[in-house]
Formats: structure tokens, C-alpha cells, sequence
């Protein structure tokens, strides 16, 4: 609760009117005889409203002074942020050959709205499908009709094994693309001509496209903000392309591809993936197969689409990411240009030097980003670049300095003895600098319609993404709000609800759920793990997830190196942190019950199964509290055996069993199954039986899942 604010006066215009009435009466005894509306009276009232007028002004603190407890706090107001997003420049054209390249600094428009692409663009009569293997389990299988001796038999496996698939492919701009599900944890790119009369000439559209620069563009799901994102190694991702030398052949070979620049930093932020074609990119005419029987063996591509004409496919493309093998994509699109929602000024003459000391040339606009401005000023016949600093303290005469107010758009040089001076009739330009930002460059897909700077006849323009990010610039009633958080913890990790909210709070990774174990420090090997070490913290995190049997939410190799990238820097000096995920025990049920109504007893068996499922989830709304389930808490049959019985419809349950599976792989039946602090359980399976007697155990205790094995695509029978 915020603390009440003190006035400096609290008085009021009726308490002014009458001290000064008894101040008078006191002074001059002879005004008691003086009524109502006696002219003094006005004069007294007039000096009373002056007085609360001056009261009221005491009370508020001045814009001013407010902006300079923002200063000693160290906390500045935010500019205004431009809108920034991801374009797409198709050639439209019906022959072989390449439009003209699009020069950075390109003009678009969304109505008012100037937009400028960042970045150079070759445009290509290319389009882009997104698709992946997507594993096949038991349960998927079973629902097919479909065994994995079917599929040994099928292809003739003899003893190997085989790894179910089925193709999967994304709608771009509306799915949300991820490899969690992958499984060769690989995105395949399938690249084919956008128009359907250039099959015709596709070995000159192929030849064309050799030695040239393809650029791709990236989204996350969620984009992180531009200082973020610079925090932040970049992402390493592996492109390559997919060739064969024979049609017959069942493997594919794989040619990594150079990448010449990706502003997207791995897919953490909105940006553009330049990626090289081979110079002989042309001897890569494969053809890979379209029988669906065997499209997608071993490493070749997934059977294409069926809207994708096969005559009509240019390449393959593969991507995946070593180091964060499940990562998800926002979006991506082939022929994508970086835009900002900003105009790009150039050689922008803004006055001529006096030799005057602190000279100002203004730009005459207000919306200018300060880190875009360069300043040339002219000397014996050319261009020479000055240097924005924020004071001229330590600035010698003959440095070429200059400072910048964005509130009023004005630059300021030095006087001679502090920064150089601009000499008599030397010409002062802006040779660059971006204006514009705001929330209004906020645009949703399918807003960015014209190009203005290009010839758009053999041009297609597409905005399937839309352009976020955009800040107003921040008043200071709006920076006020953030002192609270920032006194609080100023950015830094110190106390045990600091790790947990910067952890929830970061713009980087979703995270779930985070708890924080003091003196837990891993080991080489969990019996090497060490507790109650002194400087040691341990950070446990999950990543936001839906409860489901045998998917305990574990985060991914990336979201902890990058959630430890974050909260490192924050970090105490002299503690030694470890942002680890939890270690899932896999366990599992088989009960026995009875139902109150027989012909309920599917509904009722499979809520009981979401009960248990809930109760044992470790993220909220799981768990007794709503909260997930405690870690290290112990597993006991008896209050599992409660927690079934609270279902609407069980008249009875029987019995109950629990299995754990230990770490050598074999399962174990236990009454009581104890947890470790940084311990929680992952239900598999839940086998329930109707009636008396003692339930048999889970299928997963008595057949060990399938190993993987060669892949294959899975076919479907419909009726």
C-alpha cells in the first residue's frame, strides 16, 4: 500500500477567508459593525483565492523538479520506439529473369504511415512451405490402425527399427511452428516457383538463382525487445540445402549453406536470415520422390504438399538449431526485408558555419532518433563526419564533436575550447538520420500495401507479420510508475522472490513456474549433486505448458542458457548461480474402481484420469494449492487413492498401485515413492479397471517403449 502524501498546507479557501476575517477584526475592532457584502469583504475574498491558488502550486511538485528525482534515480524517460517488422518483395514477373535489387532505404507506405526497408533485398519468384516430420507415438498409432510390425514388414526392416512419421506443414502467419513434435528435430523448407507458368523456364529461373543472396525472414513467437535481444549471443543456426544425385536413392545429401548476415539473431527477434546459394546451385536438379510411401526416408524431405504442384519445386532447405533443438517460430517468409516505421533522411543541408562559439543548427523536427544521426560538415571540398557525445567535457579544440537535443531537434558545437568550431561558410549537413516512431507504426498484417520508391509492375508486395514495438516517447507520470519496481529490486537478483520474478518477469524465454533451491550445486551426475553449499543458488524453471500424461513441461537446453544469460548479469558479485531444470521421476497408476452410474463409466474413468493428471502437474492450476505440486513433496498411495475418489460419479476405489521407473529403466511398484528437493513427479500412464479386484499394471511398466529407428512416413487408410 502506497504510503499517504503529506501536504505542505491543507488549508482551504473557506479557512483562509476567515483567519483573515478575525486577523482584521483583531487589527480593527471598529469593521465588527461591517455586514455582508461590504466591499472589503471582496477584497478579503479575492486575497484568499490568490493565496489557495499559491497553496495548490506549493502542493505539486513542478515538472521540473519531478524530472530531476527521475535523474538522481537514474531512471530517464524512453523515447519514443519505432514499429518494426518483416516485409515480403516477391517478383512478379512471368519470365526467368531476376528483378533489379531493391537498395536499402526503400519507400513503403501504409497509408500516412512511411515505412523503409533495412537492408538490401534480391527479389525471386520463390515461395516458401514450412514443414516437419512429426513423430508418431503408440497412442497416435493405435488411433491409425497401425503397428510398428506393420511398418517393419512394410518396408522390409528385418530388424531394425522403424520411427513412424506423418509430414506436416505450417500455415505461415497463422501456426505457430515449433520442433517440439519433431522428429528429426529439422524445419524443411520447401521452395517453389510462385506461378505456375515459370515451369517453363524453371532451369533458368534455377540457373539465375546460382551465386545470388536468398533472404528469409524470422519471427519468434514473441519478439524480444531491441536491448534484450542485444544482450543475447546470438542463436547458432545450421542451414543447408537437400540434394541428390540419384532420384532412386533413399538418403539425401546435405550442403551447409554460407550465411552471409541474420538480423534476426537466431530467430530471438523480427529480422532477415541472408542466406548464399551456390554458385552452381543449377547441378542440384533434384527431383526427390513424391510416393508417399517413401517420401520422408531417412533424411529426404516429407511428400510436399498437395497444393504444391511437385513440377513447380525449386529446392529443399533444412534448418535446425544445435544448441535449442525444439525452438519455435513465430513466422517465416521467403523474400523478406526488415522494416522500421520510420523515414530515412539523407544529405539534409541544416545550415552554414559563423565560427561563432556553441553554434546551433536545428533539423526543424522533433521525432528524430538521436542514435541514427550523423553530422558532416563541409571542409576544403568534401564531407568530414562529426561525433555525437553527450557533454563537451574533455573535449579538445580541434575534436569534430556535437551535441544533439531531440526535444527540440537542435545541434549544438563546441565554442574552440571544448569541440571545434564550424568555420565561416562551411556548409552543415545531416548525411542521415531516421524520424518518425511511435505506437501508430503498430500496423497489422496486410497494412503495408505501396511501394514507393521501386517500380511495383513486376513487384508483389505481402506484410503476412505484423509491425510491433512501437513506444510513444514517456511522459513522466508514466516513468513515476516504474519507480516502485526499479527501487525495489533495481534490476538486480539479491532475495529469493528477486530470482523468481525476474525470472517470470524476463522478456526473453515463457516461463511456467521458477523456485529457487539455496546451496543446491549440480554435478557431473546426480550422485554428485551437492546440497547446502555456501554461495551457491540453483534456479528450477519449467516453461508454460498444458497438462497431459507422459509431457512433464522440461525446458529446453536454450531456455536455460538463455534465461542464465539473463539473470547473470544480475547476479550478486560472489554468487555462484545455476539455472537447472527440475529432474522428472516418471511414475505410474493402475486402479481398480466402481461407478455410481455404469453407463457413465467411460466419463467418469477419464476424469478420474484428468484428477490424478491435475493434482500431480507441477504447474498451476495443479497441485493441492493451485500452485503445481511442491517440489520434493513424497508420493503416497493412500493420498493418491484420495485424490481419485473426490471424483463426481466414483462410488469406490478398490485399489490403487504406484510404479516409479528407476534410473536403470526398470519400473518398480512402491507404496511410498520419497523426492528429492529438486524432485518431481511426471505421470506416464493411468490404467484403470472396473470392479474388485487388483488392477493389472500400466502397458508402459510392461512393454518399454519403441526405440527410435529409421524413419518412416505413416499413411492413413480413410473410408
Amino acid at each position: 500500500m502506497p504510503l499517504p502524501i503529506t501536504l505542505l498546507d491543507d488549508r482551504r479557501f473557506d479557512d483562509l477567508v476567515a483567519e483573515a476575517r478575525q486577523r482584521l477584526v483583531s487589527q480593527l475592532p471598529e469593521l465588527t459593525q461591517v455586514v455582508e457584502g461590504d466591499p472589503l469583504y471582496a477584497i478579503t475574498d479575492l486575497m484568499a483565492w490568490m493565496t489557495e491558488t499559491i497553496i495548490y502550486r506549493a502542493n505539486l511538485i513542478p515538472e521540473r523538479q519531478r524530472q530531476a528525482f527521475l535523474n538522481l534515480l537514474q531512471i530517464p524517460l524512453r523515447p519514443a520506439q519505432p514499429a518494426r517488422g518483416l516485409v515480403a518483395i516477391h517478383s512478379n514477373s512471368k519470365q526467368a529473369q531476376l528483378p533489379k535489387l531493391l537498395p536499402e532505404a526503400t519507400r513503403l507506405s501504409a497509408g500516412k504511415i512511411i515505412i523503409s526497408t533495412r537492408g538490401e533485398l534480391q527479389p525471386t519468384p520463390l515461395a516458401l512451405r514450412l514443414m516437419i516430420k512429426e513423430r508418431l507415438g503408440m497412442s497416435e498409432l493405435n488411433a491409425m490402425g497401425v503397428t510398428l510390425t506393420q511398418l517393419r514388414e512394410l518396408y522390409n526392416f528385418g530388424a531394425q527399427t522403424a520411427a513412424p512419421f506423418r509430414p506436416r506443414s505450417f500455415n505461415l502467419g497463422s501456426d505457430r511452428p515449433s520442433l517440439q513434435q519433431s522428429l528429426d528435430k529439422k524445419y524443411y523448407l520447401l521452395l517453389h516457383l510462385n506461378d505456375k507458368k515459370l515451369v517453363q523456364h524453371k532451369d533458368k529461373v534455377r540457373a539465375n538463382l546460382a551465386g545470388k543472396i536468398l533472404n528469409i525472414g524470422l519471427a519468434p513467437v514473441t519478439d524480444l525487445p531491441a536491448e534484450i535481444a542485444r544482450e543475447l549471443p546470438p542463436r547458432a543456426l545450421r542451414w543447408q540445402l537437400l540434394w541428390q544425385q540419384s532420384a532412386d536413392s533413399q538418403r539425401a545429401e546435405l550442403l551447409p549453406l554460407e550465411v552471409l548476415d541474420d538480423s534476426s539473431r537466431g530467430a530471438r527477434q523480427s529480422g532477415v536470415a541472408r542466406v548464399k546459394i551456390p554458385a552452381n546451385f543449377q547441378a542440384f536438379n533434384s527431383e526427390f520422390t513424391q510416393d508417399p510411401k517413401y517420401a520422408g526416408m531417412n533424411n529426404t524431405p516429407p511428400e510436399a504438399p498437395v497444393d504444391v504442384d511437385p513440377q513447380t519445386i525449386i529446392a529443399w532447405l533444412c534448418l535446425s538449431a544445435p544448441d535449442d533443438p525444439d525452438f519455435s517460430l513465430g513466422f517465416m517468409a521467403v523474400n523478406a526485408v526488415d522494416v522500421v516505421a520510420q523515414e530515412l533522411v539523407q544529405d539534409l543541408l541544416i545550415g552554414m558555419g559563423d565560427g561563432r562559439a556553441g553554434q546551433v543548427a536545428s533539423l526543424n523536427r522533433t521525432d528524430v532518433d538521436a542514435a541514427s544521426l550523423q553530422i558532416e560538415v563541409s571542409e576544403n571540398g568534401g564531407y568530414l563526419p562529426w561525433q555525437q557525445v553527450t557533454n563537451f567535457s574533455g573535449c579538445s579544440l580541434n575534436d569534430r564533436v556535437y551535441q544533439f537535443d531531440a526535444a527540440s531537434g537542435s545541434v549544438i558545437f563546441g565554442d574552440g575550447i571544448r569541440g571545434k568550431r564550424p568555420g565561416p561558410t562551411e556548409r552543415i549537413r545531416a548525411a542521415r538520420f531516421c524520424a518518425g516512431g511511435g505506437s501508430s507504426g503498430n500496423l497489422p498484417a496486410a497494412s503495408v500495401k505501396q511501394l514507393l520508391s521501386a517500380s511495383s509492375a513486376e513487384l508483389k508486395l505481402e506484410q503476412d507479420w505484423p509491425l510491433t514495438g512501437g513506444l510513444d516517447a514517456e511522459t513522466v507520470a508514466q516513468a513515476e510508475q516504474r519507480i516502485p519496481a526499479e527501487l525495489r529490486h533495481r534490476d538486480r537478483a539479491v532475495t529469493r522472490e528477486d530470482f523468481i520474478q525476474l525470472a517470470q518477469d524476463n522478456p526473453i524465454v515463457p516461463v511456467g513456474r521458477a523456485e529457487l533451491m539455496p546451496g543446491l550445486m549440480p554435478g557431473n551426475s546426480l550422485d554428485a549433486t551437492q546440497l547446502e553449499v555456501p554461495g551457491v543458488v540453483s534456479l528450477l524453471v519449467m516453461p508454460p505448458a498444458e497438462p497431459a500424461l507422459n509431457a512433464a513441461p522440461r525446458p529446453s537446453a536454450g531456455l536455460l542458457a538463455d534465461l542464465f544469460r539473463y539473470l547473470a548479469p544480475r547476479t550478486l558479485l560472489g554468487t555462484e548461480l545455476y539455472v537447472l531444470s527440475p529432474q522428472f521421476v516418471p511414475v505410474a497408476l493402475s486402479l481398480s474402481l466402481e461407478v455410481m452410474d455404469r453407463s457413465n463409466l467411460i466419463s467418469v474413468t477419464r476424469a478420474v484420469e484428468q484428477s490424478l493428471l491435475r493434482s500431480l502437474w507441477p504447474l498451476a492450476p495443479g497441485g493441492f494449492d493451485g500452485k503445481g505440486w511442491p517440489f520434493g513433496r513424497e508420493l503416497d498411495v493412500n493420498e493418491l487413492r484420495t485424490l481419485a475418489g473426490r471424483t463426481p460419479g466414483v462410488l469406490a476405489i478398490n485399489a490403487l498401485q504406484l510404479y516409479h521407473q528407476a534410473r536403470d529403466g526398470q519400473w518398480h511398484k512402491v507404496n511410498k515413492l520419497r523426492m528429492d528437493a529438486y524432485q518431481l513427479p511426471e505421470l506416464t500412464e493411468v490404467h484403470i479397471e472396473e470392479g474388485e479386484q487388483e488392477p493389472g499394471p500400466p502397458q508402459r511398466v510392461v512393454q518399454p517403449p519403441p526405440e527410435s529407428g529409421v524413419a518412416v512416413p505413416v499413411i492413413p487408410d480413410f473410408c
